[in-house]
């Protein structure tokens, strides 16, 4: 196996052990243990050279997740290309501006994460900002009409990121690395 190869499966790995750990582990979103279950998650790692690099691979697995009649998410590891969070975020605007002009904006919800991820409004260090806070930079393609009917069954999705807030702020800065990087 190339060095390269070695890197992308320790990086997919990584992105796992956080998956179970974070988002499974501290309930960051209560829809994706069952999707995890039904193996509904599929995951590629990727190298950016530019924000458009980036935003034509997301726009390619957002077409062929579109095309599938069952519900699934897909997460797009960058593991080169988009440390800056500024770039990160300019290529995530750059992807939804590709799903709206080829009509998948029904069909396909954006959620991201990045190693160094700020709310605006918020103080780097706060700990609100560890709900989307990954080892690598990750763009995941939803198909939104499997996200509606998750929202339907949900009592209160609206108290999710409220109640994300409140857990991972009485955390201290080490649990919230520990989280995060494991």
């Amino acid at each position: 196996m190339s060095e390269q190869c070695a890197n992308e499966a320790t990086a997919l790995q990584d992105v796992d052990s956080w998956i179970q750990r974070a988002v499974i582990g501290f309930n960051l979103c209560p829809f994706a243990h069952k999707v995890l279950r039904d193996g509904g998650v599929s995951k590629s790692s990727h190298h950016a050279n530019c924000i458009e690099d980036a935003a034509e691979q997301a726009a390619l697995k957002a077409n062929s997740l579109a095309s599938q009649s069952i519900d699934r998410t897909h997460l797009l590891v960058f593991l080169t290309g988009l440390s800056d969070f500024d770039v990160f975020l300019d290529a995530v605007h750059l992807v939804e501006l590709l799903l709206q002009g080829l009509g998948l904006e029904h069909d396909i919800q954006l959620a991201h994460f990045h190693p160094r991820y700020r709310f605006e409004g918020v103080g780097y260090s706060d700990a609100a900002n560890y709900s989307n806070r990954s080892p690598y930079p990750i763009i995941q393609l939803l198909r939104a009409p499997g996200v509606a009917r998750a929202v339907e069954k949900h009592p209160d999705t609206l108290a999710i990121p409220d109640e994300n807030i409140r857990r991972l702020r009485q955390l201290t800065p080490e649990e919230l690395d520990r989280l995060q990087f494991g």
